[in-house]
């Protein structure tokens, strides 16, 4: 993995600190807080990708009368 930084991020002053309470509150520098939300939300996106990309063919899977008790959610495939 590459690191790289970012440009500096100007925030409203009470959204910037609320962003350095909340990550101070999680042990966190900002940088590493902020980091990890952009992480979040691209894994939150592949997942919601994964689950339009999915729902066609788990229909399809539906009317020709497969079962689908017991079985995974996108969420606990992709470790969402």
């Amino acid at each position: 993995m590459t690191l790289r930084q970012i440009e500096p991020v100007l925030l409203d002053g009470d959204l910037a600190d609320w962003v350095e309470t909340t990550a101070a509150k999680a042990g966190l520098t900002v940088p590493e807080y902020l980091a990890g939300l952009v992480e979040a939300d691209r894994d939150s996106e592949a997942v919601d990708r994964a689950s339009r990309l999915a729902a066609p063919v788990y229909q399809r899977w539906v009317d020709a009368g497969r079962p689908v008790d017991d079985g995974l959610g996108l969420g606990e495939v992709f470790g969402a």
